[in-house]
């Protein structure tokens, strides 16, 4: 009579594990930061072919991927755009001179 109780507690385990661990394998990634910078700073920020609505220096909270940052202003010519690779939950910190990308 026992193992008629043992069976569907089993078979309920059983389901629980199919219908539910897909659901965690699903969780997205914790999104990373594109810190960009830039001397002389308040220049214009474009990543992935649009404008940032806010000058430099400023922290972007963007999900992982890849990025293509330039950044521009009246003395700021030599920092095109920038192929840069976001890993989530870290930091990645992009510095704009009047010699172009620095660090």
């Amino acid at each position: 009579m026992n193992a008629r109780r043992v069976q569907p507690r089993l078979r309920s385990c059983l389901l629980w594990m199919v219908l539910c661990l897909p659901l965690w394998a699903q969780t997205p990634e914790k999104p990373g930061r594109l810190v960009i910078k830039s001397v002389p700073p308040k220049a214009t920020i474009v990543i992935n072919n649009q404008t940032w609505r806010q000058p430099t220096d400023t922290t972007v909270v963007v999900p992982p991927g890849d990025y293509k940052v330039s950044v521009t202003s009246d003395k700021l010519k030599n920092c095109p755009a920038k192929a840069v690779k976001v890993q989530p939950d870290s930091e990645t910190e992009l510095i704009c001179t009047e010699a172009g990308w620095g660090k």
